[in-house]
């Protein structure tokens, strides 16, 4: 599963519309994980800037999308503690953003994001993606 040019521009499009609510959509992301995932309460109440942290480290992935594999340094300088609380940010993110632009996040556009958070996993955590043995969400 790649990204065609109609993916990317799909995730550029909806990201414009994210951004105007980057601060509120990066709050609900931290509230919901640490709130129903109670194993990355923790690492979030560690990091008070997290939600801005999360919602730049994106915005910049989304700016770099014709190049992700050069250039995902703000997600690399999260230090997400595993790959399974990678897995589950992108759930909560999806679900926010269903909640926030329902109208957006049609099928087309929902696969779009799920390839392109794929994308950014399979660089960031090589290691999991490429193992047969691994169990990926997506």
């Amino acid at each position: 599963m790649t990204l065609t040019d109609k993916d990317k521009a799909e995730v550029v499009a909806l990201w414009a519309k994210i951004e105007l609510e980057f601060k509120t959509l990066g709050k609900e992301v931290a509230r919901w994980m640490a709130g129903t995932f109670h194993t990355t309460k923790l690492y979030i109440e560690n990091k008070p800037n997290f939600p801005e942290k999360i919602m730049a480290a994106l915005g910049e992935a989304v700016q770099h999308i014709d190049n992700l594999s050069e250039d995902l340094s703000a997600f690399t300088g999260l230090k997400m503690p595993h790959f399974d609380f990678y897995t589950l940010l992108i759930h909560v993110l999806l679900i926010l953003i269903g909640a926030h632009f329902p109208n957006d996040l049609n099928s087309s556009m929902h696969a779009a994001w799920v390839k392109f958070f794929i994308e950014i996993q399979k660089i960031l955590f090589p290691e999991e993606t490429n193992d047969p043995n691994c169990f990926c969400i997506f």
